[in-house]
């Protein structure tokens, strides 16, 4: 999905739930390969970022954190 999304196939994107605004989706069908990443990242760090530190705090997650 981020290979088509890097080629400017943004649709890949909302059909799993990500959302972008108009802007971003400009920049990810003509943008350079930085910008197209860097808004990717974006994108995605925005829909899920977090996550890990949260299931961190989880007794299952704090105890692999750990390598108990």
């Amino acid at each position: 999905m981020l290979g088509k999304v890097m080629d400017g196939q943004t649709g890949a994107l909302s059909r799993y739930g990500y959302s972008f605004d108009a802007i971003q989706e400009q920049i990810l069908k003509y943008g350079t390969e930085a910008q197209r990443a860097a808004v990717l990242s974006d994108v995605v760090s925005s829909a899920v970022g977090g996550m890990n530190a949260e299931l961190a705090k989880t007794d299952d997650g704090s105890r692999r954190l750990f390598n108990i």
